[in-house]
């Protein structure tokens, strides 16, 4: 018999691939519920916000500012010398 705990995890990851989560088990059920409604937060405006703000990136465009980070140019931080 699988614990509660390996239950429970079993049934985020049907969660999180978009599956059914119902547990049938009125313990669990509520924790469920707490993850669905959490799953897909946050929202991608408030992502791209904050991260518009810790690079000082507000007067990019969103699709600038996103090849930025991920290309890793920090505005805030000096070029480091070659060695």
């Amino acid at each position: 018999m699988v614990d509660r705990s390996e239950r429970l995890d079993e049934l985020i990851d049907q969660v999180l691939g978009r599956g059914d989560p119902a547990s049938g088990d009125d313990e669990l059920d509520p924790l469920l519920g707490v993850v669905v409604d959490l799953v897909d937060l946050p929202r991608e405006s408030f992502r791209t916000r904050l991260k518009r703000a810790a690079f000082g990136l507000a007067a990019v465009d969103s699709t600038a500012a996103h090849e930025m980070i991920v290309q890793g140019h920090d505005s805030h931080r000096p070029a480091r010398p070659a060695q």
